[in-house]
């Protein structure tokens, strides 16, 4: 079977479907990854074959120009704005018919990019005559591939979040910004498009879709490549480690002034017996030297650390959702973007985590007060981690990606429509 996937351009959204990718190569199938330039190296390091062919529209240009197309609108809150293409932050003086302008410019490297990235994933799909094709949620150009070349395309998700979302706030597509569809003679981009979707979520945090859904397990990759041997985690002594772990996405996109760890760390040294273990580099987050209760984990695979901790807080991202998921700790979510607060509210409803939505008005984002108390509540309610060990168990029951191959299989050759 020759496979044809295609990825949008962040890590996140296509890490959660290597470890089945991985698993199809294994079974003998051909398996190519059509991604951007950006994207590239990364891929590569996995192992997979990789096609830098599609357009230019990195995650964070996309949320910098909706924070700064909202401000255009009147409505951005006192969120400190940043050039989409370049990510400097935008002068004090731009006014609102810069911020149209800035939004204008924005708006035609969307165009521009989809349409070199759409045309050129055709071209591939015309030289490799795919029999399936997979993409992850975001991906346009899977979606138009499967429906020009009539090939059955099974869209992986990351999170909680899918395909048939309600909330006007959500993107449960990608936006086919550039009509090449109908320039195809295909109908117009909907949900409905995507018939099948492979679920990596726990019963209870089950996303909404109308496709056939094919349960899979969550398997956390990591990508970074060999370095020194991090240096063993320390004993927690009398404390509990509460792990906090942020996405550099929220500083990429929302600007410094919006990112909420210096808050999260003052609120766990207010939290009888919490120590915080930081991963990634505190001189990202954190101004000074770091408080007595931080030891800082630097950068090691997150689902390496988690069976030291009693609690996670993080920004809310399916990746680091999903892995703390699977690890059965209990999470607080302090989210400031629309998908975000969505994992948040749906862990929470679990009874599994917390979920604190920050603020634009406030420094950091958040009020040190409320995080005591979510922290208070996760550490020393045993409901919490109760659900997390539920979600856990729900999570790998699942099957592993290599039991999901011969589900592909099926769909490939009994789904596909002649030519």
């Amino acid at each position: 079977m020759r496979c044809l996937v295609t990825v949008s351009d962040w890590p996140a959204h296509w890490l959660p479907g290597v470890p089945l990718l991985r698993a199809l190569r294994d079974a003998g199938h051909d398996v190519i990854v059509a991604c951007a330039a950006s994207q590239e190296s990364a891929l590569r390091a996995t192992g997979l074959p990789v096609a830098g062919v599609l357009g230019d529209l990195d995650m964070m240009f996309l949320a910098r120009l909706a924070v700064v197309t909202a401000a255009a609108r009147g409505d951005g809150g006192d969120r400190e704005l940043l050039d989409p293409l370049d990510g400097c932050p935008l002068p004090p003086s731009t006014g609102p018919e810069d911020l149209r302008d800035v939004v204008r410019r924005g708006r035609l490297h969307i165009v521009r990019e989809t349409a070199r990235g759409a045309q050129a994933v055709l071209d591939l799909a015309a030289r490799t005559d795919p029999d399936l094709v997979l993409h992850d949620r975001l991906s346009l150009d899977g979606i138009l591939v499967g429906r020009y070349r009539s090939v059955p395309h099974v869209a992986w998700l990351w999170g909680p979040v899918g395909t048939a979302e309600t909330d006007p706030r959500l993107t449960p597509l990608p936006v086919d910004h550039t009509g090449v569809f109908a320039r195809h003679g295909l109908p117009p981009l909907h949900p409905d498009l995507v018939e099948h979707v492979l679920d990596p979520c726990p019963a209870d945090l089950a996303p909404p879709t109308r496709a056939h859904r094919t349960a899979v397990r969550y398997e956390p990759c990591w990508t970074a490549g060999p370095g020194a041997e991090p240096e063993p985690l320390p004993a927690d002594g009398e404390g509990r480690w509460v792990c906090v772990v942020w996405s550099d996405s929220v500083r990429r996109s929302h600007g410094t002034r919006a990112h909420p760890v210096a808050r999260v760390v003052e609120a766990a040294g207010r939290v009888p017996g919490a120590r915080v273990l930081l991963l990634g580099d505190p001189g990202d987050v954190l101004p000074g030297p770091l408080p007595p209760w931080v030891h800082a984990a630097g950068r090691r695979p997150l689902a390496d650390v988690l069976p030291h901790c009693a609690a996670v807080v993080h920004h809310g991202g399916a990746g680091v959702t999903m892995t703390s998921v699977v690890a059965g700790v209990p999470q607080l979510a302090v989210t400031s973007g629309a998908e975000e607060d969505a994992d948040g509210r749906r862990l929470a409803a679990t009874g599994a985590g917390r979920h604190v939505r920050t603020r634009p008005d406030l420094p950091g984002g958040v009020d040190v007060p409320d995080l005591v108390d979510a922290l208070t509540r996760l550490l020393h309610d045993p409901a919490h981690t109760r659900a997390a060990r539920r979600l856990r168990r729900q999570a790998l029951d699942r099957p592993a990606p290599a039991d999901v191959v011969p589900r592909l299989e099926e769909i490939a050759t009994g789904s596909r429509v002649p030519a």
